[in-house]
């Protein structure tokens, strides 16, 4: 060992190189790392940063799903009720899912923005913009989509 390579990285720590053209099994080579004394792993940190991050936008997504079936459950006594007449069960069913995704969708992003404000202020914060414009937007889709009253009349006296 006092004649091979030593190599020291900042992140990785130190590490023995036994590869190489005096490597005595050529087809194999070793590398063995050594970790100072109170020296982390870089490694190790890294696949674990890995590993949780992973894990996070997993739970993230079930709760997203979690939220869904939610709020299709509190829709789905008017699905059974519309459930009388064929037709109006299916569109009833539909209209149910489609208004728990708008509902669900803003609100996941903005509890994974509130989360992510005391990790990462300018994320979450970006967050919380797309989840209030994404709920803006669909307010003022559903207002664009509702009947206008007439603006003008006829006057008194026309209709005989």
């Amino acid at each position: 060992m006092r004649d091979a390579a030593w190599v020291h990285n900042e992140r990785m720590g130190d590490c023995c190189i036994f590869e190489g053209d005096a490597a005595p099994f050529e087809q194999i080579g070793y590398t063995i790392g050594v970790i100072q004394p109170g020296q982390p792993s870089g490694m190790y940190h890294r696949e674990t940063a890995q590993e949780e991050s992973l894990l996070t936008w997993i739970l993230r997504a079930v709760g997203f799903v979690l939220m869904l079936v939610g709020f299709l459950l509190v829709a789905s006594p008017l699905t059974v009720l519309l459930g009388v007449i064929p037709l109006f069960e299916t569109l009833a069913d539909i209209g149910a899912f489609m208004l728990a995704l708008l509902i669900a969708l803003p609100l996941t992003l903005l509890v994974i923005a509130v989360a992510w404000i005391t990790h990462r202020p300018l994320i979450g914060g970006a967050l919380v913009v797309a989840g209030l414009g994404l709920a803006y937007l669909l307010r003022r889709l559903h207002r664009a989509r509702q009947p206008q009253p007439p603006t003008h009349f006829l006057p008194t006296g026309t209709l005989r």
